[in-house]
């Protein structure tokens, strides 16, 4: 017998239940690179799990086709024309234009050895606006599968524990000290779309003007709060293919293009690096110099040791005779509630510290264990591309690509960084 959700409507209901860099980044795609021809590929990193032997393919392909049938409304749309957080304005009249018409494009859906085969193909701006909704969806109804022989009373009562568990996270965190702020980074990781809305209204609840406000851009319209978030690896993989000559120079160009395109777009008010995609250390020691390291206003840590990523990231700053207190660092790599708190006692009073708290945030329920799972480009313009991150087990791309990177970049995933200073 199929398996048929309780609710009675589909997971998904606007596009911008999504991750906010999907439209900077996709800003920068279409006006930048509207036709380079891209795929992206759904990755589970759990392997062990065999999702499609847990969700149906029905199930899965009937969410899929479900949001290929929205589109952005005028209201979302003039939302997104007046977002001025970040500049005096984001995007461009062309772009929203653009969204007026936008649906998601095709996808490819299959099934290997237990696991889905899900891809998405097509011109870069259309063809990345895939990853929050597929991973979302994966999301929900595993957990919707898991908990489907629960009665109503069982499943009211793990919701409640739910509840009572973020609460007394976020009355840790209220607890701490009162400078230490944090967002909502978790929309691709949440139990559910309706769950990450009632995890971002006890976050504005309980931490007041603390919670800086969430990557989900309809939550944060509907709440009130600042769509958050920075760019994403995609961009670099991607600037790879186009620019790359095969050489490490070429490589250290390609990044540094990317860099120079985003600033132009964006400015101050975007600038975080997000160092990682081929490794920090190749990032640090050889894309950014002095001039971009105190043009821009900060970093963001994603893989690796948090903690040594910050000690690492004072001792740059400080080489150049540049205060780390006039600069920002978002630690935003699987964290804990305890992780914030002990982080921000650690380097709150080094540096500008905020916090991008995804999976412990909106997905975490007693007796259901997350999975990792991810949908990365894995091509543009016909060659292959890759992630390598300071945490090799998150490295994406086929192995052959991976370790071209490797050997190009000198990886070492036991020195992904230099020697670290004492803070």
């Amino acid at each position: 017998m199929r398996f048929k959700p309780r609710r009675n409507d589909p997971l998904y209901g606007s596009l911008l239940e999504t991750d906010f860099y999907q439209f900077t980044v996709g800003q920068l795609a279409f006006l930048r690179h509207p036709d380079v021809q891209t795929s992206f590929e759904f990755i589970n990193r759990t392997s062990g799990e065999r999702l499609a032997d847990i969700i149906p393919i029905g199930a899965l392909r009937d969410e899929l086709d479900a949001l290929r049938d929205l589109k952005f409304t005028p209201a979302e749309l003039h939302y997104l024309n007046g977002t001025y957080e970040y500049n005096s304005r984001m995007f461009d009249p062309r772009y929203i234009k653009y969204l007026e018409g936008f649906r998601l494009p095709a996808y490819q859906l299959l099934v290997r050895d237990g696991q889905f085969a899900l891809y998405f193909d097509g011109p870069w701006p259309e063809a990345m606006m895939w990853e929050t909704f597929a991973l979302g969806a994966v999301n929900a109804l595993r957990n919707e599968v898991l908990t489907k022989d629960l009665s109503l009373t069982a499943r009211k009562e793990l919701e409640a524990r739910a509840r009572i568990k973020l609460c007394d996270k976020l009355r840790t965190i209220a607890g701490s000290d009162e400078s230490l702020t944090l967002s909502d980074f978790g929309t691709r990781r949440a139990y559910s779309p309706k769950w990450q809305y009632e995890a971002d209204e006890m976050c504005l609840e309980i931490l007041g003007k603390r919670f800086r406000g969430t990557s989900n851009v309809h939550n944060a319209m509907r709440l009130g709060v600042t769509p958050m978030g920075t760019s994403s690896h995609q961009a670099p993989m991607i600037y790879s293919a186009v620019f790359w000559d095969g050489t490490k120079e070429g490589l250290i160009k390609s990044h540094r293009a990317f860099l120079d395109d985003w600033y132009e777009l964006y400015d101050q008010g975007l600038s975080i690096f997000l160092p990682d995609t081929f490794g920090s250390k190749f990032f640090y020691d050889h894309v950014v110099d002095e001039e971009r390291l105190r043009q821009w206003k900060g970093s963001r840590q994603d893989s690796g040791s948090p903690f040594e990523y910050a000690i690492e990231i004072l001792a740059r700053y400080r080489r150049y005779g540049i205060d780390p207190h006039d600069k920002l660092l978002v630690f935003s790599d699987g964290l804990t509630h305890e992780d914030i708190v002990k982080l921000y006692a650690d380097f709150g009073q080094h540096i500008q510290v905020s916090f991008g708290w995804g999976t412990h945030l909106t997905n975490d329920f007693p007796g259901l264990k997350p999975i990792s799972i991810v949908v990365k480009p894995v091509a543009a313009n016909g060659r292959p591309v890759c992630k390598l991150s300071d945490n090799i087990q998150k490295a994406t791309g086929t192995p052959e690509t991976v370790q071209i990177y490797r050997e190009l970049v000198e990886y070492d995933a036991a020195h992904m960084l230099s020697k670290p200073a004492e803070v």
